[in-house]
């Protein structure tokens, strides 16, 4: 909307594709009260809800995954929180195997655009917990493919409790990698390529009348 209100030319906006050969749940493990957070750590990306999640819900583990500014002070924030572990960052090849292990992903953002973590939590099946901000709720479907809530530590919590009745988790994950089967690089390529050639013949027309 932004752009749009800076110029009169089209435009378009693609989130980045996936690799949905390496990012998919063919093997991911059966529930279990696994949660992560895969991101920059800063306080945009709402982490310290996390770590509060984390010490509200004991009977869950919770794993945050990543680096960034904030890494020392989230650290000293929840160093005495038994069930979370700061993973640090990890290499991208290695990150399917961490989203298939987890029943839940967090990403509580403050400020977001269209987070690629969320894309590839969802093409490994896991229900995603995060906010209405940016293009999120493009993808993520309220009680259908994850939960849309507040931010709060408490919410998370909530979403949590509600993921722990199988019914629940199981349909939401089949319906997270669902949800993302057009979000592959091919099909992301092929609405750049597509959007290209739709300017090209709108300008070829406009050529084409400006001779008569």
């Amino acid at each position: 909307e932004v752009l749009e209100s800076m110029t009169e030319a089209p435009v378009f906006v693609q989130a980045m594709g996936i690799d949905l050969e390496q990012f998919h749940a063919k093997e991911r493990t059966a529930f279990s009260k696994n949660a992560i957070f895969v991101g920059r750590i800063t306080e945009a990306k709402g982490v310290q809800q996390v770590i509060h999640a984390a010490k509200i819900t004991p009977d869950w583990n919770f794993k945050i995954i990543g680096d960034g500014p904030d890494l020392d002070q989230m650290k000293s924030i929840g160093k005495d929180i038994e069930n979370l572990e700061f993973v640090g960052a990890v290499e991208n090849n290695a990150l399917p195997a961490y989203y298939r292990k987890a029943s839940a992903f967090i990403l509580p953002s403050i400020r977001e655009g269209m987070p690629v973590s969320v894309l590839e939590a969802l093409a490994c099946g896991v229900p995603t917990i995060t906010t209405d901000v940016g293009q999120i709720t493009e993808v993520i479907s309220d009680k259908e493919n994850g939960f849309i809530i507040s931010g709060d530590a408490l919410s998370i919590q909530t979403s949590l409790h509600q993921l722990e009745h199988s019914d629940v988790w199981a349909n939401m994950s089949k319906r997270a990698s669902e949800s993302v089967t057009n979000s592959g690089l091919d099909a992301a390529t092929d609405n750049i390529l597509s959007f290209m050639q739709e300017i090209y013949q709108s300008k070829s027309t406009i050529r084409g009348k400006s001779k008569h």
